[in-house]
């Protein structure tokens, strides 16, 4: 079963995706996390289960994991261009050494490969395909989710397969 925790839940992107992954896995397999409470988003706090976990809290990350069996994360925790060039400092923060964390953990519990070939724009989706493929880790029926960096932009592009 997926268990998914979806960091910066509360932003843009995260309010949407968070009921929408709730509807496709359920919600109680969907932890949606901020690190701060929002106004204006009672409802999708209330709505399932929902932590207050910083990016850059590398302990409540990895106890969010633990706790909740968390096999899955989206990191959308992430300073916007315009709010990032008034507070380059807060963006990199958060944007870079907050990924930073989320990789961490992802490396000490799942395949993640970014770290070893670092980010090579557009070809980046096929060494991780192909390194995930060697690895012998893959089983048919299994679900992938590549989150795929575009270099220097700090933006990302995910996907999900399925193995067959």
């Amino acid at each position: 079963m997926r268990k998914i925790l979806i960091t910066g839940a509360l932003g843009q992107i995260g309010s949407e995706l968070t009921e929408k992954m709730r509807k496709i896995y359920g919600t109680d397999n969907v932890v949606a996390s901020n690190r701060r409470i929002k106004e204006g988003h009672k409802e999708l706090i209330a709505s399932g289960p929902f932590e207050i976990i910083d990016v850059n809290d590398p302990a409540a990350l990895s106890s969010a994991v633990g706790k909740h069996k968390i096999n899955t994360i989206v990191n959308l925790a992430a300073i916007l261009s315009a709010t990032g060039e008034k507070n380059p400092n807060q963006c990199w923060n958060i944007n870079i050494n907050g990924l930073y964390n989320v990789l961490e953990i992802a490396k000490e519990k799942w395949f993640i490969n970014l770290p070893k070939v670092g980010n090579v724009g557009a070809a980046s989706i096929y060494l991780m395909l192909e390194e995930l493929f060697h690895s012998n880790k893959l089983k048919s029926g299994d679900t992938v989710m590549l989150s795929v960096p575009e270099s220097g932009r700090f933006s990302y592009a995910y996907a999900f397969l399925k193995v067959v």
